[in-house]
């Protein structure tokens, strides 16, 4: 039976539980219950688990909160916002610790991340492929021009006035909806299969997710005309806005939307709204692509040109600075067998090529000889195959260490530094700025 502990000094956090557990009761998707499901974060100074009915060994239940438990610093479960299983049980963790929003967003981000324990159970084919992200053609400018006049036109669908008043209003609302579906199916057509599969998971995973994480505080819509940057992680981070975007839609065309999605495999987003618009009229009198301007589509043509030039060198100064960085280099290289990546954060990673990629807050590497831990600081990694993470890691680099902590013994390397844990049978050797591990 875990202990009993005082109340800690910093209340946040329960101000944050407390939030969600009022906000948990509303009626947000058909069958979720969020205030009923196992909820686990961290924030910077203590990990919390509520809701869960046999907390590992080491939390202690706290005095004064109901089924509230605390475990001195970062649990190892807590590594990412997602739903993953902590004694055995499915449960919805958080990192809050660099979290500065008031207690209404933590809440709602808690949310998010309880919906994700649920979409698992009712929903498990809901899923993105993330190694598709790695190869994402994120450099061609007509593409980015085109997802960004689909923005555009979800976004003035979202602005027209609901259905039911106006007949011009209503017809505002569907020719913007179907101008932003013909330009889905024109971009989709000129992605790699694999890219459209990809877009179409997160949205339906991460885009519903955020569409009942706004709706619990009545946040606004995350979408908006401008869009998002080029890159791999903004295209994630867009396809959660226009999930949410699209479940939005659907709200107005159908109240009972959500029970078209259980199939197997299960339908798409924007395949659901196109079927809605079949069955409506007025489609016929919208001029769908011709509701832009030629200004409109020269501006975002140009725009897309612009920032993707941007975004080139960036990553070129951004791989600089990293190799640059004062302090020790740690240099991981695999020998017969390639790492393996075991766990890591595809919100925070940067591709700089087809081989290297820059992971920014956390990854997890393995293989036969041992495993490596890199968290709240940057790696590099090269690629062992025609896959930039998938096919295995041929070598890691982690710079800026401050004073690493080197061991060998029986053949066994270990290295502890902050942010970095390592332990590999293998050789090392070190010089004044650099330790290289080199495995079998």
């Amino acid at each position: 039976m875990p202990g009993v502990a005082q109340l800690p000094a910093r209340t946040d956090s329960f101000q944050v539980i407390q939030t969600f557990r009022r906000v948990a009761t509303q009626n947000l998707w058909p069958g979720f219950e969020p205030a009923t499901t196992p909820v686990e974060f961290f924030d910077g100074t203590s990990t919390y688990l509520f809701n869960h009915p046999s907390p590992p060994d080491g939390f202690h239940a706290v005095a004064g909160q109901l089924n509230v438990y605390v475990y001195p610093g970062q649990h190892e479960t807590v590594r990412a916002n997602t739903g993953t299983l902590v004694n055995g049980v499915p449960t919805a963790t958080a990192d809050l610790s660099n979290q500065t929003s008031s207690a209404d967003v933590l809440a709602a981000l808690l949310v998010h991340e309880t919906f994700h324990v649920f979409q698992a159970k009712r929903y498990p084919k809901w899923a993105s492929n993330e190694v598709d992200l790695f190869t994402y053609p994120v450099d061609d400018p007509e593409l980015l021009a085109e997802r960004r006049l689909e923005s555009i036109a979800l976004v003035r669908a979202l602005g027209a006035k609901e259905s039911g008043a106006k007949e011009k209003d209503r017809k505002d609302a569907i020719c913007w909806i179907s101008t932003a579906l013909a330009l889905r199916s024109k971009r989709f057509a000129a992605l790699p299969a694999t890219a459209a599969m990809y877009e179409r998971g997160v949205e339906l995973r991460e885009g519903l997710a955020q569409y009942v994480q706004f709706k619990s505080i009545s946040k606004p819509p995350a979408l908006s005309a401008e869009d998002f940057p080029p890159g791999q992680a903004d295209v994630r981070q867009r396809a959660y806005a226009s999930g949410q975007a699209l479940a939005l839609l659907l709200d107005r065309v159908d109240s009972g939307w959500e029970s078209g999605l259980g199939g197997d495999p299960p339908v798409s987003l924007d395949e659901l709204l196109a079927g809605h618009l079949r069955e409506m009229k007025g489609i016929a009198d919208c001029d769908l692509i011709a509701n832009f301007t030629a200004e409109e589509t020269q501006s975002a043509r140009v725009r897309a040109q612009r920032d993707i030039a941007g975004f080139t060198a960036g990553l070129s100064r951004r791989k600089q600075e990293f190799l640059s960085a004062a302090g020790v280099r740690l240099e991981i290289i695999a020998g017969k067998e390639p790492l393996w990546p075991q766990a890591f954060d595809p919100w925070n990673v940067v591709i700089f090529s087809g081989k290297e990629v820059l992971h920014t807050r956390w990854l997890k590497l393995g293989n036969g000889s041992g495993s490596i831990e890199v968290l709240e600081r940057s790696g590099l990694t090269e690629a062992a195959g025609a896959h930039p993470l998938f096919n295995g890691v041929q070598k890691l680099i982690v710079t800026g260490l401050a004073d690493p902590k080197v061991s060998q013994s029986d053949g066994k390397v270990t290295l502890e530094a902050q942010g970095v844990k390592a332990s590999f049978v293998g050789s090392v050797e070190r010089e004044a700025n650099l330790v290289r591990i080199q495995l079998p």
